[in-house]
């Protein structure tokens, strides 16, 4: 029974550690490349339409590609290939992005890299469904982000943010570090299929739930997306990111205590957007603005 017990806190520890170092090179990856473009002088206002608008479609793109294949081809989408393949397409796109001086080839290399966050982030995910229990995976997954908002921070001091190209190495060490923990990955378990009536009503309830979270990621990236012109400037925004983490933490706790009450939480938090509209043009506050909106965005 210990021996059972290890085990499986070995795996939970081990998924953990993935999706943690997964999250932060992928979080550090994706400011670095924002910070880019405004270095390459594009106005603050088509840099938020890109990074919080274009590119999160580009990651969704990439999760829906690999949902698809998880019907399809479960051994393929949840095994080692995948993620190992996606990450080393995601460090030459990186590289492209950060050391190339044509605009034009710098927003395309940005767009296939946040396919590729998509696509990884579908993988490890599934992964914290199917591997960790559900009474843990609140704060499996908090601590896990938390980690990777926490570790953006770190990785920022030595040259006082990720504006620096020179950060691509320590992203880059990052994510090989996240292929060797890729060679441990075992393949996915293989469910037998359900009936055909029960299929039917899945179908319907994955359309309800996708609708969901469609209409509140809209929302919540409307409402929590700042101007990023002049905020990298006067706001340390890897800094803030770390009051996410301590959202996320917190938000993971309470929804393994009680889901209905993280559900609660989840949807309280989203009437933080309507706030920060209505003080956006209030600049005093600016950094306190930007912490209150990861932290409450830690609970969504």
């Amino acid at each position: 029974m210990r021996g059972y017990k290890a085990a499986l806190a070995g795996k939970q520890l081990y998924i953990a550690a993935l999706i943690g170092i997964g999250f932060l090179w992928m979080g550090a990856a994706y400011l670095a490349l924002a910070y880019r473009l405004l270095a390459l002088g594009l106005p603050g206002v088509t840099v938020n339409l890109l990074v919080c608008g274009a590119y999160y479609v580009c990651q969704a793109a990439g999760i829906g590609v690999v949902a698809l294949l998880f019907h399809k081809r479960a051994a393929f989408a949840g095994g080692r290939v995948l993620p190992l393949l996606t990450t080393l397409f995601a460090l030459g796109f990186m590289a492209t992005a950060l050391y190339i001086s044509a605009l034009w080839l710098v927003i395309v290399s940005g767009a296939l890299l946040n396919l590729s966050i998509g696509v990884l982030s579908c993988c490890y995910l599934t992964r914290l469904s199917t591997d960790i229990p559900q009474q843990r995976r609140g704060l499996v997954f908090g601590g896990s982000y938390a980690f990777g908002s926490l570790g953006t921070w770190l990785i920022s001091l030595p040259t006082g943010g990720l504006r620096d190209a020179g950060s691509f190495f320590a992203i880059a060490a990052l994510a090989l570090l996240s292929l060797l923990l890729l060679r441990r990955l075992e393949p996915p378990a293989i469910t037998a299929d359900v009936d055909h009536q029960r299929m039917g009503f899945e179908k319907k309830f994955i359309l309800l739930a996708a609708a969901v979270l469609f209409l509140l990621s809209m929302e919540n990236v409307l409402g929590f997306s700042f101007p990023l012109r002049g905020a990298h400037d006067s706001v340390y925004i890897e800094f803030t990111r770390v009051f996410y983490g301590v959202g996320l933490v917190i938000a993971g706790f309470v929804s393994d205590k009680n889901r209905r009450w993280g559900a609660i939480c989840c949807l309280a938090a989203l009437a933080f957007p309507f706030a920060a509209l209505a003080l956006g043009g209030n600049a005093g506050g600016e950094t306190a603005m930007w912490i209150l909106a990861y932290l409450f965005l830690g609970f969504w």
